[in-house]
Protein backbone atom coordinates (compact mmCIF):
# COMPACT_ATOMS: atom_id res chain seq x y z
CA UNK A 1 0.00 0.00 0.00
CA UNK A 2 2.86 2.53 1.31
CA UNK A 3 4.84 1.80 -2.13
CA UNK A 4 1.80 2.89 -4.29
CA UNK A 5 1.40 5.60 -2.45
CA UNK A 6 4.86 6.71 -2.76
CA UNK A 7 4.67 5.60 -6.14
CA UNK A 8 2.11 7.77 -7.23
CA UNK A 9 3.19 10.92 -5.17
CA UNK A 10 6.44 10.93 -6.99
CA UNK A 11 4.93 11.36 -10.51
CA UNK A 12 3.14 14.43 -8.95
CA UNK A 13 4.26 17.81 -10.24
CA UNK A 14 3.04 19.39 -6.67
CA UNK A 15 3.65 18.59 -3.34
CA UNK A 16 1.23 16.38 -1.38
CA UNK A 17 1.16 15.08 2.08
CA UNK A 18 0.03 11.73 2.56
CA UNK A 19 -0.79 10.04 6.10
CA UNK A 20 -0.79 6.55 6.68
CA UNK A 21 -2.99 5.24 9.78
CA UNK A 22 -2.11 2.27 11.44
CA UNK A 23 -4.93 0.25 13.75
CA UNK A 24 -4.11 -2.39 16.57
CA UNK A 25 -7.50 -4.34 15.67
CA UNK A 26 -6.57 -7.08 18.68
CA UNK A 27 -5.98 -3.96 21.19
CA UNK A 28 -2.88 -5.38 22.36
CA UNK A 29 -0.37 -2.49 21.75
CA UNK A 30 0.86 0.59 23.28
CA UNK A 31 0.94 3.62 20.59
CA UNK A 32 4.38 3.79 21.11
CA UNK A 33 4.77 0.16 20.00
CA UNK A 34 4.05 1.53 16.36
CA UNK A 35 7.11 3.34 16.72
CA UNK A 36 9.14 0.50 16.45
CA UNK A 37 6.81 -0.78 13.79
CA UNK A 38 7.27 2.36 11.44
CA UNK A 39 10.91 2.72 11.83
CA UNK A 40 11.85 -1.10 10.76
CA UNK A 41 8.95 -0.77 7.70
CA UNK A 42 10.65 2.66 6.77
CA UNK A 43 14.29 1.06 6.50
CA UNK A 44 13.27 -1.40 3.99
CA UNK A 45 11.12 1.41 2.30
CA UNK A 46 12.92 4.25 2.56
CA UNK A 47 10.94 6.01 -0.10
CA UNK A 48 7.81 6.48 2.10
CA UNK A 49 9.00 9.53 4.23
CA UNK A 50 12.38 10.31 2.44
CA UNK A 51 11.81 14.26 3.54
CA UNK A 52 10.47 13.99 6.72
CA UNK A 53 13.49 11.75 8.00
CA UNK A 54 16.75 10.83 5.35
CA UNK A 55 16.63 14.64 3.97
CA UNK A 56 17.00 15.99 7.20
CA UNK A 57 19.91 14.39 8.46
CA UNK A 58 23.19 16.83 8.30
CA UNK A 59 25.22 15.55 4.48
CA UNK A 60 22.44 13.15 3.15
CA UNK A 61 20.79 16.65 1.45
CA UNK A 62 22.79 15.90 -1.75
CA UNK A 63 22.32 11.98 -1.56
CA UNK A 64 18.40 12.32 -2.24
CA UNK A 65 16.78 14.80 -4.80
CA UNK A 66 14.27 17.30 -3.41
CA UNK A 67 11.40 19.26 -6.02
CA UNK A 68 12.24 22.48 -5.77
CA UNK A 69 8.21 23.10 -4.19
CA UNK A 70 9.31 21.15 -1.38
CA UNK A 71 12.92 22.53 -0.88
CA UNK A 72 11.24 25.63 -0.14
CA UNK A 73 9.94 24.04 3.21
CA UNK A 74 13.07 22.52 4.14
CA UNK A 75 13.23 24.43 7.35
CA UNK A 76 10.15 24.12 8.15
CA UNK A 77 10.59 20.04 7.50
CA UNK A 78 13.54 20.16 9.81
CA UNK A 79 11.69 22.29 12.51
CA UNK A 80 8.34 19.44 12.55
CA UNK A 81 10.69 16.28 12.65
CA UNK A 82 12.69 18.11 15.84
CA UNK A 83 9.23 18.43 17.69
CA UNK A 84 8.25 14.92 16.88
CA UNK A 85 11.64 13.43 17.82
CA UNK A 86 11.08 15.27 21.35
CA UNK A 87 7.87 13.95 21.41
CA UNK A 88 8.71 10.51 20.70
CA UNK A 89 11.76 10.57 23.15
CA UNK A 90 9.16 12.04 25.96
CA UNK A 91 6.99 9.33 24.89
CA UNK A 92 10.29 6.36 25.17
CA UNK A 93 10.81 7.50 28.76
CA UNK A 94 7.45 6.95 29.69
CA UNK A 95 7.23 3.15 28.07
CA UNK A 96 11.24 2.91 29.95
CA UNK A 97 10.20 3.46 33.23
CA UNK A 98 7.01 1.52 32.86
CA UNK A 99 8.63 -1.42 31.63
CA UNK A 100 11.23 -1.12 34.14
CA UNK A 101 9.09 -1.17 36.62
CA UNK A 102 6.94 -4.27 35.20
CA UNK A 103 10.10 -5.93 34.75
CA UNK A 104 11.16 -5.64 39.29
CA UNK A 105 7.89 -7.32 39.77
CA UNK A 106 8.21 -10.02 37.39
CA UNK A 107 11.89 -10.91 38.70
CA UNK A 108 10.13 -11.56 41.94
CA UNK A 109 8.26 -14.95 40.93
CA UNK A 110 9.62 -17.58 39.34
CA UNK A 111 7.02 -19.15 37.10
CA UNK A 112 6.58 -15.76 34.80
CA UNK A 113 9.97 -16.61 32.67
CA UNK A 114 8.58 -16.24 29.43
CA UNK A 115 7.15 -12.87 30.09
CA UNK A 116 10.24 -11.46 31.86
CA UNK A 117 12.23 -12.24 28.28
CA UNK A 118 9.52 -10.57 26.27
CA UNK A 119 9.65 -7.38 28.64
CA UNK A 120 13.84 -7.51 28.55
CA UNK A 121 13.63 -7.45 25.08
CA UNK A 122 10.95 -4.51 24.77
CA UNK A 123 13.66 -2.67 26.90
CA UNK A 124 16.50 -3.69 24.40
CA UNK A 125 13.93 -2.06 21.73
CA UNK A 126 13.23 0.94 23.77
CA UNK A 127 17.06 1.68 24.33
CA UNK A 128 17.99 1.25 20.71
CA UNK A 129 15.64 3.74 19.61
CA UNK A 130 16.07 6.49 22.16
CA UNK A 131 19.53 6.34 20.82
CA UNK A 132 18.96 6.46 17.61
CA UNK A 133 16.38 9.24 18.25
CA UNK A 134 18.85 11.09 20.49
CA UNK A 135 21.35 10.90 17.89
CA UNK A 136 19.40 12.84 15.24
CA UNK A 137 18.08 14.87 17.83
CA UNK A 138 21.21 15.93 18.69
CA UNK A 139 22.76 16.00 14.98
CA UNK A 140 19.73 18.42 13.95
CA UNK A 141 19.73 20.37 16.94
CA UNK A 142 23.98 20.96 16.58
CA UNK A 143 23.10 21.60 13.05
CA UNK A 144 20.15 24.37 13.92
CA UNK A 145 22.25 25.75 16.59
CA UNK A 146 25.09 26.61 13.82
CA UNK A 147 22.60 29.41 12.18
CA UNK A 148 20.71 30.75 14.94
CA UNK A 149 22.99 31.00 17.57
CA UNK A 150 25.96 32.68 18.00
CA UNK A 151 29.28 31.40 18.12
CA UNK A 152 30.29 31.93 21.20
CA UNK A 153 27.03 30.87 22.53
CA UNK A 154 26.51 27.20 23.44
CA UNK A 155 23.10 25.62 23.41
CA UNK A 156 22.09 22.73 25.36
CA UNK A 157 18.51 20.59 26.16
CA UNK A 158 17.09 21.76 28.84
CA UNK A 159 14.85 19.10 31.43
CA UNK A 160 12.90 20.83 33.18
CA UNK A 161 11.33 18.78 36.69
CA UNK A 162 7.60 19.44 36.90
CA UNK A 163 6.53 19.96 40.81
CA UNK A 164 3.05 19.53 41.76
CA UNK A 165 0.31 17.61 43.81
CA UNK A 166 -1.33 15.18 41.43
CA UNK A 167 -5.23 14.80 41.86
CA UNK A 168 -6.06 19.19 41.77
CA UNK A 169 -3.50 19.39 39.22
CA UNK A 170 -3.48 16.25 36.70
CA UNK A 171 -4.87 18.54 33.54
CA UNK A 172 -2.62 21.23 34.51
CA UNK A 173 0.30 18.94 34.43
CA UNK A 174 -0.97 17.52 31.09
CA UNK A 175 -1.06 20.73 29.53
CA UNK A 176 2.14 22.00 31.31
CA UNK A 177 4.37 18.83 29.73
CA UNK A 178 2.61 19.55 26.03
CA UNK A 179 4.36 23.26 26.46
CA UNK A 180 7.64 21.65 27.65
CA UNK A 181 7.55 19.77 24.79
CA UNK A 182 6.60 22.52 22.51
CA UNK A 183 9.69 24.25 23.40
CA UNK A 184 12.11 21.77 22.80
CA UNK A 185 12.76 20.84 26.50
CA UNK A 186 12.26 17.11 28.08
CA UNK A 187 9.54 16.97 31.01
CA UNK A 188 10.43 15.13 34.07
CA UNK A 189 8.07 14.47 36.94
CA UNK A 190 6.40 11.57 39.69
CA UNK A 191 5.40 9.65 36.48
CA UNK A 192 8.91 8.73 35.76
CA UNK A 193 9.49 7.45 38.90
CA UNK A 194 7.80 4.16 39.09
CA UNK A 195 9.57 1.42 41.10
CA UNK A 196 13.10 2.16 41.88
CA UNK A 197 15.79 -1.04 41.71
CA UNK A 198 18.17 0.69 43.92
CA UNK A 199 15.78 1.13 46.64
CA UNK A 200 16.17 4.97 47.34
CA UNK A 201 13.71 6.11 49.52
CA UNK A 202 10.49 8.50 48.25
CA UNK A 203 12.25 11.51 49.74
CA UNK A 204 15.73 10.70 48.38
CA UNK A 205 14.56 9.78 44.99
CA UNK A 206 12.81 13.14 43.81
CA UNK A 207 15.47 14.99 45.89
CA UNK A 208 17.97 13.32 42.93
CA UNK A 209 15.73 13.84 40.32
CA UNK A 210 15.09 17.64 40.92
CA UNK A 211 19.19 17.82 41.27
CA UNK A 212 19.30 16.25 38.07
CA UNK A 213 17.13 18.54 36.33
CA UNK A 214 17.66 22.05 34.60
CA UNK A 215 14.75 23.62 35.53
CA UNK A 216 12.61 23.34 38.28
CA UNK A 217 8.65 24.36 37.69
CA UNK A 218 6.61 24.62 40.78
CA UNK A 219 2.83 24.42 40.82
CA UNK A 220 0.78 24.85 43.76
CA UNK A 221 -3.18 24.46 43.96
CA UNK A 222 -5.56 23.43 46.92
CA UNK A 223 -3.70 20.11 48.31
CA UNK A 224 -0.51 19.37 50.50
CA UNK A 225 0.22 15.83 48.77
CA UNK A 226 1.82 12.59 50.17
CA UNK A 227 3.42 13.09 53.48
CA UNK A 228 7.29 11.91 53.87
CA UNK A 229 7.33 9.88 57.24
CA UNK A 230 10.72 11.29 57.97
CA UNK A 231 10.51 14.78 57.38
CA UNK A 232 6.63 15.20 58.35
CA UNK A 233 6.72 17.30 54.61
CA UNK A 234 5.33 16.86 51.67
CA UNK A 235 6.66 15.81 48.52
CA UNK A 236 6.30 18.64 47.08
CA UNK A 237 7.75 20.84 49.74
CA UNK A 238 10.72 18.92 49.87
CA UNK A 239 11.22 19.07 45.89
CA UNK A 240 10.65 22.96 46.49
CA UNK A 241 13.15 22.95 48.88
CA UNK A 242 15.94 21.02 46.93
CA UNK A 243 15.35 23.32 44.24
CA UNK A 244 15.67 26.48 46.28
CA UNK A 245 18.59 24.88 47.95
CA UNK A 246 20.66 24.11 45.01
CA UNK A 247 20.05 27.43 43.58
CA UNK A 248 17.99 25.65 40.93
CA UNK A 249 16.45 27.89 38.02
CA UNK A 250 12.94 28.03 39.36
CA UNK A 251 9.04 29.05 37.51
CA UNK A 252 6.32 29.44 40.28
CA UNK A 253 2.75 29.04 39.64
CA UNK A 254 0.23 29.19 42.62
CA UNK A 255 -3.28 28.97 41.69
CA UNK A 256 -5.41 32.25 42.74
CA UNK A 257 -7.76 32.45 45.07
CA UNK A 258 -10.52 33.09 42.55
CA UNK A 259 -10.01 29.96 40.56
CA UNK A 260 -12.65 27.28 40.37
CA UNK A 261 -11.89 24.07 41.75
CA UNK A 262 -13.74 21.28 42.69
CA UNK A 263 -14.47 21.23 46.63
CA UNK A 264 -13.05 16.75 46.18
CA UNK A 265 -9.99 18.64 45.26
CA UNK A 266 -8.94 20.48 48.48
CA UNK A 267 -7.14 19.16 50.66
CA UNK A 268 -8.83 17.83 53.36
CA UNK A 269 -6.71 17.23 56.14
CA UNK A 270 -6.71 20.31 58.63
CA UNK A 271 -3.15 20.11 59.69
CA UNK A 272 -2.06 19.36 55.77
CA UNK A 273 -4.07 23.02 54.61
CA UNK A 274 -2.07 25.05 57.11
CA UNK A 275 1.20 23.58 56.12
CA UNK A 276 0.13 24.57 52.77
CA UNK A 277 -0.77 28.18 53.45
CA UNK A 278 2.61 28.66 55.17
CA UNK A 279 4.31 26.78 52.00
CA UNK A 280 2.55 28.97 49.57
CA UNK A 281 2.90 32.12 51.96
CA UNK A 282 6.76 31.50 51.93
CA UNK A 283 7.27 31.09 48.47
CA UNK A 284 5.17 34.43 47.84
CA UNK A 285 7.38 36.31 50.09
CA UNK A 286 10.51 35.04 48.32
CA UNK A 287 9.88 34.65 44.91
CA UNK A 288 8.12 36.03 41.71
CA UNK A 289 5.26 34.03 41.46
CA UNK A 290 2.38 33.99 38.45
CA UNK A 291 -1.25 33.55 40.08
CA UNK A 292 -3.11 31.22 37.61
CA UNK A 293 -6.86 30.63 37.31
CA UNK A 294 -7.41 28.33 34.61
CA UNK A 295 -5.68 25.76 32.76
CA UNK A 296 -5.29 27.19 29.96
CA UNK A 297 -3.99 30.79 31.74
CA UNK A 298 -1.40 28.03 32.96
CA UNK A 299 -0.28 27.11 29.52
CA UNK A 300 -0.30 29.91 27.87
CA UNK A 301 2.00 30.99 30.74
CA UNK A 302 4.50 28.32 31.49
CA UNK A 303 4.95 28.46 27.49
CA UNK A 304 6.08 32.47 27.36
CA UNK A 305 8.25 31.75 30.66
CA UNK A 306 9.97 29.24 28.82
CA UNK A 307 10.49 31.01 25.70
CA UNK A 308 12.72 33.45 27.69
CA UNK A 309 15.59 31.15 29.09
Amino acid sequence: MAEVIVDDLLKCERPIEATIYLFDRCGHKQPIDFVQFFEEFAAHLPRVAPYEAESVLPGRQDEIPIPEAVSATADEIKSRRLHNLRKLMTSLEDQRYKLEEHLIDLLSSDNRKDETKEVRQKLQENEELRLRYLTELKSLSEETSISSVPVNQERKLQTVFVSSTYRDLINHRIAVKDQITRRGMFFRGMEHFGADPSHLAPAAKIVKEVHNADIYLGIFGVRYGSIDQATGLSMTELEFNEAEASGKYMLLYIIHNDAPVKVCDIEPDPEGRVKLDVLKARILQKHTVYMFRTVEDLARQVYEDLGKL
